[in-house]
């Protein structure tokens, strides 16, 4: 179980005075960007309902031929240690044993007191505290280059996403969320739309009926199970897992990579600056300089290791309130702005007005964050993004952009390329009151050109 620091008790008593706004998200979001669904996912009581959205299965595919119980073990013991990362010490997590791996090894029959190579010789992955809280697919984070009006040097259709969030002995949803982070395989742009396309078909069948859980674990599959054929660790797509975690103060998040030896090795966490940098005449210093480099934002965000001569990427990501945002006085507004919602820690605090979790099971004030579903308006894919809208709103445009472009679009020696991509209504025949959503208008040109950096 949770204990209860003064940190802790002071977050859940803001998050019991927080107003409680309904909310609404678009069916086809829900279907094809950000399925949180308990006919899909389950609940506290049931399960997901494929297997292959387990977090053993998960695991399984990415462990090449370790023994379960090492590589868990091995991941989870970095957050009881001190670790040395970029040069920056990462102070070990106090609370972290107690809170979660005790409870693990208690429902695998073990006392806290066992040490952890007993455990991991009868570590159970079935019986990790963790619960499926989301799959979420993100065709924002798509790599490629458009160049007058021409899609090239396509590396990757963007990310699929499992997400877990923790869960005490009772069920009940506790602060630390786990996130598979994986690479859309493309390489060319008619690898990027059949991806598109077949997320987006998703939102015409019944969510939780048969064919709908079998298209989602079959686009699920070709992302997280192994494959002989991809040249990474352990043959998996895994760019990169991610922890979010709040078991004492402060709230910190971390970044795990899939290394050459096929373990999960803490890495720096991307696009973050060091805390230590806040405020500084240094921190100041990089965003002009980014701005004089990239004045139109046209580059993605690179937080360098180093910046003069001091470690500046950081080793972990620490939100030091729910109200954070970096500050840097006299720095170029835009990019200090693009770089504080870039962050782990500015997108998961003041920057988006979000209290740490976009995704959260406990859903005290609201099961996504306003950052997510914006004002719950009808989405409007017509022109250029309007004010109030979420970020499901971008996310889903651009999806049905993508996946209604012919193959016209995609041959740049023809009049017809990517800026003209959802020229009409795409009519589709979905569940629910949506009959159709307007893609009409929407300039990939543009989107390319305003998108921040998120990689959240």
């Amino acid at each position: 179980m949770l204990r209860l620091t003064r940190t802790t008790a002071a977050l859940i008593a803001l998050l019991a005075i927080m107003p409680v706004r309904a909310q609404s998200m678009d069916p086809v979001a829900a279907s094809s960007l950000m399925i949180i669904d308990p006919a899909v996912i389950g609940d506290a009581t049931t399960p997901p309902k494929r297997d292959v959205w387990t977090f053993k299965h998960l695991i399984d595919q990415m462990r090449g031929g370790e023994d379960a119980g090492r590589f868990v073990v091995a991941w989870l013991r970095q957050f009881t240690e001190t670790k040395r990362i970029n040069g920056l010490d990462v102070a070990a997590r106090g609370a972290f044993r107690s809170s979660f791996i005790d409870l693990w090894k208690h429902r695998d029959g073990l006392p806290a007191g066992a040490t952890d190579e007993e455990w991991a010789g009868q570590l159970k992955l079935e019986n990790a505290p963790l619960r499926l809280s989301a799959i979420a697919y993100r065709p924002d984070l798509f790599k490629g280059k458009l160049e007058n009006g021409c899609l090239r040097d396509v590396q990757s259709a963007g990310e699929g996403r499992l997400i877990f969030q923790a869960v005490d002995a009772a069920g009940g949803p506790q602060p630390f969320t786990v996130i598979f982070e994986y690479g859309l395989v493309a390489d060319e742009p008619s690898s990027l739309i059949e991806w598109a396309k077949r997320w987006h078909k998703l939102a015409s069948l019944t969510a939780g009926s048969d064919a709908y859980l079998d298209e989602l674990a079959a686009i699920t599959r070709g992302f997280t199970d192994a494959n002989p054929a991809l040249e990474r660790p352990n043959n998996v797509a895994l760019n990169q897992l991610r922890t979010n975690e709040f078991f004492g103060p402060p709230w910190e998040l971390r970044e795990f990579k899939l290394g050459a030896g096929g373990g999960l090795s803490m890495d720096t966490v991307k696009v973050n600056a060091e805390l230590s940098f806040d405020g500084k005449d240094s921190l100041v210093r990089f965003l002009n300089d980014l701005a004089a480099r990239d004045p139109q934002a046209s580059k993605p965000l690179v937080i360098p290791s180093i910046w003069e001569g001091e470690p500046f990427l950081a080793g972990s990501a620490i939100a030091q309130s729910p109200a954070f945002k970096w500050t840097a006085n006299g720095a170029d507004p835009a990019a200090l702005a693009r770089m504080s919602l870039s962050s782990c820690n500015g997108c998961h605090t003041g920057e988006t007005g979000t209290l740490f979790i976009h995704v959260d099971l406990g859903a005290v004030a609201a099961r996504l964050s306003d950052f997510l579903v914006g004002d719950g308006q009808p989405v409007d894919c017509s022109g250029p993004p309007r004010a109030g809208a979420g970020d499901l709103e971008a996310r889903q445009c651009l999806m049905i952009a993508l996946a209604t472009a012919t193959e016209d679009a995609l041959d740049c020696a023809r009049p017809s390329t990517l800026d003209s991509i959802g020229t009409g209504p795409v009519v589709m025949s979905l569940p629910g009151t949506v009959s159709a959503t307007e893609a009409t208008g929407f300039n990939l040109t543009d989107f390319m050109a305003n998108r921040v950096d998120r990689v959240h």
